[in-house]
């Protein structure tokens, strides 16, 4: 049996077992890989309970509810800059914190 025999009967059967060729079974199985990412992601953080939102739900609470916060206020020395991108736009960029940025401040 030559290669191309037996390329030709994958392909055959693969048509038949999904018609529409590999786009269609692409998204098929992307659609299931991401039904189970949902589920079993929905599964995990229901049975172990993770504290990356408590800080949202505490805050949203002390919000709605009318509490005061204790935070100290915000200023300039609290601002950090990473400044990401490339070297053209940094023309654009310098203008821009030039214009509001304030030494010792």
């Amino acid at each position: 049996m030559s290669l191309q025999t037996c390329q030709f009967l994958v392909k055959q059967r693969f048509s038949q077992l999904l018609p529409g060729g590999p786009p269609r079974a692409m998204a098929v199985s992307g659609l299931l890989l991401l039904l189970f990412y949902v589920f079993s992601f929905n599964y995990w953080s229901s049975q172990y309970h993770s504290d990356l939102h408590l800080p949202f739900a505490h805050k949203w609470r002390a919000w709605s509810s009318g509490g005061t916060d204790t935070d100290t206020p915000t200023n300039l020395s609290h601002v950090v800059f990473r400044i990401v991108g490339s070297l053209k736009t940094w023309k654009g960029r310098k203008a821009y914190l030039e214009s509001w940025w304030r030494p010792k401040t």
